[in-house]
């Protein structure tokens, strides 16, 4: 849930790195829809119809002229200047990001050069596998370990998740001051889970050539559906995730 609700956005820019499926994008709109002089932008390194993304958002058949999008990369921000940014919004994509080493740095680099001094930096994304073992994550840790080995093995390189301590670490070193942080459980449901995993199989499965391989993971992954529900369950999904604000010191 983004923190915004505590901020005054009066003639605020907000940026959102990495568009996706525009759930972080609506639930902005939601937020500046009672100030007419904020505006919003959008970026993802793949082409969104931001039309087709936020229509849902009954704010946006009000606000269409305050949101635009740009197709960019997050190290790049083409087309945005330097000191004009006053909220840089994060959702799930420090991990995407994360993909090629040594990259965060480079991002952070560019953020400070687009926001204004004192801006705000909103983070949220899901903790490393490695670093929570209790039992009620097992599914989770079984689905990333699934994505993950199917990625690796089409030879992609699949998100690396950062851990909260380290990120913290990282943003100090770049003049950020972070002011808050949290953590908690979101649920996801079994038949997005379903399509989520069906999106990466789609994306990777071609790229593995070795048909055996290919049946392997396909058996894999019924496997990993019908464990979900097993025992009765309701197939969901329980996701730890940390969530953290800084400022960007004057």
């Amino acid at each position: 849930m983004l923190p915004l609700n505590n901020v005054d956005l009066s003639n605020k820019t907000i940026l959102e790195i990495g568009t996706g499926n525009g759930g972080t994008t609506r639930d902005i709109l939601k937020y500046i829809k009672d100030f007419p002089t904020s505006r919003l932008i959008t970026t993802d390194i793949v082409n969104r119809d931001l039309s087709a993304i936020v229509t849902q958002s009954v704010e946006f058949v009000k606000q269409e002229w305050k949101v635009s999008f740009i197709q960019t990369d997050a190290c790049e921000l083409k087309s945005i200047l330097a000191n004009s940014v006053d909220i840089i919004v994060v959702d799930y994509t420090i991990c995407a990001i994360n993909t090629i080493t040594g990259k965060i740095p480079l991002c952070f680099s560019r953020w400070i050069e687009v926001m204004k001094p004192g801006g705000l930096l909103f983070i949220e994304e899901e903790f490393p596998i490695t670093s929570q073992s209790d039992l009620k994550y097992i599914h989770w840790r079984r689905y990333w370990r699934l994505v993950k080995s199917l990625v690796i093995t089409a030879g992609g390189s699949p998100y690396h998740e950062i851990d909260p301590k380290v990120l913290s670490m990282l943003l100090e070193n770049y003049g950020f001051k972070v002011q808050q942080f949290e953590e908690g459980d979101t649920i996801l449901e079994y038949q997005e889970i379903k399509q989520a995993l069906q999106n990466h199989y789609s994306d990777w499965l071609p790229f593995i050539h070795n048909r055996w391989l290919r049946f392997t993971f396909r058996i894999l992954k019924r496997q990993f559906l019908r464990q979900l529900k097993k025992n009765g369950g309701d197939g969901s999904l329980i996701i730890p995730y940390y969530s953290l604000s800084a400022c960007l010191k004057e």
